[in-house]
């Protein structure tokens, strides 16, 4: 199952119901993996579109979005600027 969705519309949303999260662009059909089970089995993906001004604080802002404890394992970006969007 793949769920696309705009960065800003994040709200609500929890990282126990993805097993992979990947942003980028709206035209584009792979982004970049800032999430990913280390399980072998991803059937649950969230596509996260983001704009070109947006992609350099998108994986923070989508690790503070989905786990906001950050008590998941996974991430493979963590740290980086706050984001707008989210403050």
């Amino acid at each position: 199952m793949l769920i696309r969705i705009h960065l800003a519309s994040l709200r609500g949303l929890r990282i126990t119901s993805f097993d992979q999260v990947s942003v980028g662009r709206a035209g584009q059909r792979v982004g970049d993996i800032v999430f990913q089970r280390p399980e072998p089995s991803q059937r649950r993906e969230l596509y996260v579109h983001a704009s070109a001004a947006d992609m350099a604080g998108a994986a923070h802002a989508i690790q503070l979005a989905l786990d906001p404890d950050r008590g998941a394992n996974g991430w493979i970006a963590q740290d980086g600027p706050e984001h707008p969007l989210l403050a």
